[in-house]
């Protein structure tokens, strides 16, 4: 009769899958991915900065900045004004004509002074990160002799926001000067296609 004796095929071993190894980041160096951002600037920008005061809005600015040379609209106290600034002239719109200026401060490059910092940290990814940069108040248009941080936050190495705090002194109308706490705020994002900057018919 057919031996009932249990069969002596050997069951094999269960298959094992090596542990795959931990994925690893490379820290981000803040000077070089600031530089890397900055220069990404270079071809152009579109920014829209805001001044603030105690809380309220003082000034605004919103423009483009294409291949070293700046038009922009700013807004203080309820009045516009136009400008083009090229890396040796400005020119502001007054009363229909274009005006030359006798100084380009104050509205040159926005981001350009802010090429060298003091120091700078990171936190984040390559995909996002923060970095605060301490600058001299010369190079942000502050008074004295200190300096100050600006906060960076980056997207995929593209500049997206800076800020900046500061204090301002402000006249009350009996004439005391007080001092209030001031930011300042710039959104940067890519400029829209087409646009041209168009120098007064004075610079060409």
């Amino acid at each position: 009769s057919p031996s009932s004796a249990p069969s002596s095929r050997s069951t094999p071993p269960p298959a094992t899958t090596a542990a795959a190894a931990p994925a690893t980041s490379v820290p981000l160096d803040a000077a070089v991915t600031l530089a890397a951002a900055l220069d990404a600037l270079a071809p152009g920008y579109h920014f829209v900065t805001t001044a603030s005061v105690g809380g309220q809005v003082a000034v605004t600015a919103e423009g483009d900045h294409i291949a070293g040379s700046t038009q922009m609209t700013v807004t203080s106290g309820g009045t516009s004004t136009q400008y083009v600034v090229t890396a040796d002239a400005a020119w502001a719109l007054a009363d229909g004509a274009w005006q030359q200026l006798d100084s380009t401060a104050g509205l040159s490059d926005p981001v350009g002074q802010l090429r060298a910092p003091l120091a700078a940290t990171v936190t984040g990814t390559a995909a996002a990160a923060t970095i605060t940069a301490q600058y001299p108040n010369a190079a942000l248009g502050l008074p004295g002799d200190g300096h100050a941080a600006v906060e960076f936050h980056i997207a995929d190495g593209q500049i997206t926001t800076l800020r900046y705090a500061s204090v301002a002194q402000v006249t009350g109308a009996d004439g005391t000067v007080v001092e209030r706490p001031a930011e300042v705020t710039a959104t940067i994002t890519p400029v829209a296609p087409g646009t041209q900057l168009t120098l007064p018919a004075s610079a060409t």
